[in-house]
């Protein structure tokens, strides 16, 4: 599992799975989307406006230290 946070996205993904790259992604409500691997699995789980739907200090504590990113 890997987790990286985008600052200038506002974006949290949480990456399940090795693969490279996911193969379809379904939004479940507005700013929640989950990808999916070519074998229907989910590969990762990507959260928009991060920090507006959790506390900052939830947030900070969760991406402390991890990679900041521009795509996945």
């Amino acid at each position: 599992m890997n987790v990286t946070f985008d600052k200038k996205a506002d974006a949290l993904y949480i990456k399940l799975q090795p693969a490279k790259r996911s193969k379809k992604t379904r939004v479940l409500r507005d700013g929640l989307l989950v990808d999916f691997d070519g074998s229907g699995n989910i590969f990762g789980i990507e959260i928009l406006d991060v920090s507006h739907r959790m506390p900052l200090k939830e947030l900070t504590r969760l991406t402390t230290n991890l990679p900041s990113r521009t795509t996945h």
